[in-house]
């Protein structure tokens, strides 16, 4: 079985070696065997994100059911590696690509959690100002009820001291409905605070 590489511009590996070209040709062919490991290309970073290559370990099969295994020739090397070293290596090799590919994941995993992390804030901080907003909407709509109700009663003929009594209680009235709203609201903006700081543990235990 032979395996060709046709001038890739990141290479085709054969137990960890390049596969090289002939002169004069605009490919590269390769012998390989059951056992080997093959990988294609290298990793490719690109701005912050690393394009892994692609690792396998070969498993082939003859013609009569039998594994095509390496044979040891007479300086023993097995298809590019020394004879008694060649299952170690590939061990080692696997073992270095299974790392690689872990930190790989890894950072990609904290990558997206720094994404995550920013998306928390910023929607904490948008919801923050719309609750501002609304705060100050709502206390705007209060006093314009208020001179609303102070305008129509100014309007109706009634005596000195019923107008005087009437202001008083619609201010005293006020007062109360504004206190009772900023406790309401303020125990809501707690809740909402209590509910985002919750969810921000969550995202770090994860």
């Amino acid at each position: 079985f032979w395996l060709r590489d046709t001038n890739s511009s990141n290479g085709t590996f054969v137990n960890n070696t390049r596969v090289h070209k002939k002169a004069g040709e605009d490919f590269s062919d390769r012998e390989i065997f059951s056992g080997d490991i093959i990988r294609f290309g290298v990793d490719v970073v690109e701005r912050d994100t690393t394009h892994g290559c692609i690792i396998a370990q070969v498993t082939i099969y003859l013609g009569n059911g039998c594994e095509a295994k390496p044979n040891l020739d007479q300086t023993g090397v097995i298809n590019g590696m020394v004879g008694a070293s060649a299952f170690h290596s590939e061990q080692v090799f696997l073992l270095f690509h299974l790392a690689n590919e872990a930190l790989f994941r890894e950072q990609s995993l904290v990558d997206k959690l720094d994404d995550l992390k920013r998306l928390v804030s910023d929607i904490q901080e948008i919801s923050e100002t719309g609750w501002q907003a609304m705060l100050r909407e709502d206390r705007l709509l209060e006093k314009l009820a208020l001179y609303e109700s102070q305008l129509s009663m100014l309007k109706e003929d009634l005596p000195q001291d019923s107008l005087q009594n009437h202001l008083c209680q619609a201010l005293e009235d006020k007062m109360s409905l504004e206190k009772a709203s900023k406790i309401m609201l303020a125990r809501i903006l707690e809740e909402k605070t209590e509910a985002m700081t919750k969810a921000a543990d969550l995202e770090v235990k994860l």
